[in-house]
């Protein structure tokens, strides 16, 4: 239930950003980031093929991390826009003798911002939002495999700041996500900086 009222509102916020008068908006933005991402807690607990649950340490960092989005930028410093991010995280070598595998995360959020400095080339901002996330994972341990998904709610906020160098942006970001749901016993709570460059107008 509180995945189909998440996924309900965040279609019906695009769908609102979509139809926004162009007379509205002053300008947009298209961007392309990656990092590193730091799970909240590096130490899970996984099921396993024989029923059970084990405790498995994940590496600290992340690796494969890429985020991709657009928005639209209106008067006053104010922007919305859509951003696709997914990060991955190995299991540490000392998880276990025999355990191998990985967890991935890939989510989709509405994320209202709001820039200051309306004037140069230096840029602040701070947003939030809402969004969907999948986690998964696969675990091999004694000879066993066990793959397993969820999706499930994100909650999201950031600070950044972005450089405005003729068209081109140059941006550095902070983020927090965090995933209320955890039905999956994975939690994918994660802070991380991003470092990216887009196109604006």
């Amino acid at each position: 239930m509180i995945l189909a009222r998440t996924g309900s509102a965040v279609v019906l916020l695009l769908l609102a950003i979509l139809a926004v008068p162009a007379g509205a908006a002053t300008g947009g933005a298209v961007f392309i980031k990656g990092g590193a991402i730091r799970l909240d807690h590096d130490e899970q607990v996984f099921p396993t093929s024989t029923g059970t649950s084990t405790t498995v340490h994940l590496d600290d960092t992340s690796f494969s991390t890429i985020g991709i989005g657009w928005e639209i930028r209106f008067r006053r410093g104010w922007a919305v826009g859509m951003e696709y991010l997914r990060y991955e995280h190995r299991f540490a070598p000392f998880a276990a003798p025999a355990a191998s595998g990985k967890a991935k995360t890939t989510v989709a959020m509405v994320s209202p911002k709001k820039y200051f400095l309306d004037s140069g080339i230096f840029h602040p901002y701070v947003g939030g939002g809402i969004g969907i996330g999948s986690v998964e994972y696969n675990n091999q341990r004694n000879g066993g495999r066990n793959d397993n998904s969820h999706l499930g709610l994100v909650l999201h906020a950031l600070l950044g700041v972005e450089l405005r160098i003729d068209r081109m942006s140059i941006l550095l970001e902070a983020k927090t996500m965090s995933f209320p749901s955890r039905n999956l016993g994975y939690d994918a709570s994660a802070t991380g900086v991003l470092l990216g460059m887009g196109y604006h107008w």
